[in-house]
């Protein structure tokens, strides 16, 4: 990621964790490594999982990270057809102007074969230029999927 683009697309793709019922991550970088003080991001999501709750709004003010799942309790499954897609946009990573956010829209079979999605936003909650982002479960690692970024220019 650079100051080329203001924004940034970001596309997963069959994701499918080695881990059965963990929350999926995002945090951002620059050259210094990874931002992952234990208040360095705030989040707030919009989530809904046909097989633990009805609907449930989820934030938090001070992690180490953008919990993407929005689900404290871990939520994504690594069984057979089970695994998450998202869209989401990073807005200002290499323009110190502004905090770099994040908005996101994801869905799924999650863990025991539920359907679910999240709708969600976040930030940095310090005004850093971002040059690299990382997307990781809480633990396991990423079985399968694909990730794809594109740089959105304003003309």
């Amino acid at each position: 990621l650079d100051s080329t683009y203001d924004t940034y697309c970001i596309i997963g793709s069959d994701i499918l964790p080695a881990t059965d019922n963990v929350e999926l991550w995002f945090q951002l970088g620059d050259s210094s490594g990874i931002d992952s003080g234990s208040s360095d991001y705030e989040w707030n999501c919009y989530r809904y999982d046909d097989g633990t709750t009805a609907a449930a709004w989820e934030q938090d003010t001070g992690d180490p990270y953008i919990n993407i799942s929005g689900n404290p309790s871990g939520a994504l499954g690594g069984a057979a057809g089970e695994g998450v897609g998202f869209t989401a946009f990073l807005y200002g990573p290499g323009d110190s102007a502004m905090y770099s956010h994040l908005s996101w829209q994801m869905s799924g079979i999650y863990y025991s074969t539920n359907a679910g999605f999240v709708n969600g936003s976040g930030f940095r909650t310090a005004n850093i230029a971002h040059d690299r982002c990382l997307i990781y479960f809480e633990s396991g690692n990423v079985e399968s999927g694909r990730l794809t970024v594109w740089g959105i220019a304003h003309v």
